[in-house]
């Protein structure tokens, strides 16, 4: 399966994102009231920043404190951000994801900023095709 087919699956198609200069407290609070493990960080969803995860949170409060809520969002986002297209398959993500080590990505058409992709996400996706490849294996033993 491809990304595109992935991002038209997802029942949420919304793209979060915050603001660079926002309190890392109020993108926190978005993360809790969405429910979401990233947020884009961008002015506008044409120039894309950053990201800002649950573990980039984490990471810093380890670090500093409580007192990183009251930080920007760029003080503690991931800048150097691994994107994907369009036009990848499932497969191909999952494996980049598994090496990076990351959970989310941003997925791009050309140049243009279409969505983002969880592990969740491809997960799904990965295990109702392991299903289909099951029962089309057992129709062939069986016969049917």
């Amino acid at each position: 399966m491809f990304v595109k087919q992935m991002l038209d699956l997802k029942p949420n198609k919304e793209v979060l994102k915050v603001s660079p200069r926002a309190k890392v407290e109020l993108a926190v609070k978005t993360l809790a009231k969405k429910q979401v493990g990233a947020l884009l960080v961008a002015d506008d969803l044409s120039r894309l920043e950053g990201v800002l995860s649950e573990r980039d949170v984490i990471r810093e409060i380890g670090r500093y404190g409580c007192d990183v809520l009251q930080r920007t969002v760029a003080s503690i986002m991931t800048t150097d951000v691994v994107k994907c297209q369009i036009a990848d398959t499932a497969d191909s993500i999952m494996k980049v994801m598994t090496e990076r080590q990351i959970r989310h990505l941003p997925v791009f058409k050309d140049d243009v900023l279409v969505g983002l992709i969880s592990i969740r996400d491809v997960v799904k996706v990965r295990l109702e095709e392991l299903h289909s490849e099951q029962t089309a294996l057992k129709g062939m033993i069986s016969g049917f």
